[in-house]
């Protein structure tokens, strides 16, 4: 009969790894550190890119007063969005990020339709905007596959509690039963 109470840490008896298994484990630690420090910058960039939707907003109502609704919409809409990512990036980082992708190019590619001198402007900030988030990607795909794993290889879940996690991005990741 199966007792359902008792967890895999009931009897805090550690596994015994081979060399060759500890090295594997101490690696893959770190490539999810690694990968949940670009998370980190991938966040820091949403909320950023908030801040500037939020100024890009005021200017644009200060400078332009008249016909100003559709920017102020635009701006608004892609506040919600980079920050509705940030707040969630933890609980499912890849899809997340590549929503942000997606709606950063199409809202680029829109304003090029528009006037075609876009594609200039802001070119550096585009740059290192895409550049984060491609790193963020790669993080995040680095941090599931990591931790995935390292729940193949037998680590216990104090153990994996032990690296560093980023909001609710264990239970994220954790597999559906």
């Amino acid at each position: 009969m199966n007792n359902s109470i008792l967890d895999e840490d009931f009897q805090h008896q550690p596994l015994v790894y081979d060399r060759a298994t500890v090295l594997k484990i101490n690696s893959l630690k770190t490539r999810v550190n690694f990968g949940l420090k670009e998370l980190r910058k991938a966040k820091i960039l949403l909320v950023v890119l908030v801040i500037l939707s939020i100024i890009s907003i005021g200017y644009t109502a200060i400078m332009r007063p008249i016909n100003t609704t559709e920017a102020v919409v635009e701006g608004v809409f892609l506040a919600i969005i980079y920050l509705v990512a940030a707040l969630r990036l933890g609980k499912s980082p890849t899809r997340w990020l590549y929503s942000v992708v997606i709606i950063f190019s199409v809202y680029w590619l829109l304003t090029i339709l528009v006037d075609v001198s876009y594609i200039y402007r802001g070119i550096l900030l585009k740059g290192v905007v895409y550049y984060y988030l491609i790193k963020g990607l790669e993080g995040a795909k680095d941090v599931e596959s990591g931790l995935g794993e390292l729940r193949a290889i037998g680590v216990s879940a104090l153990e994996l509690a032990a690296v560093e996690d980023l909001e609710d991005l264990e239970k994220a990741i954790a597999p559906k039963e």
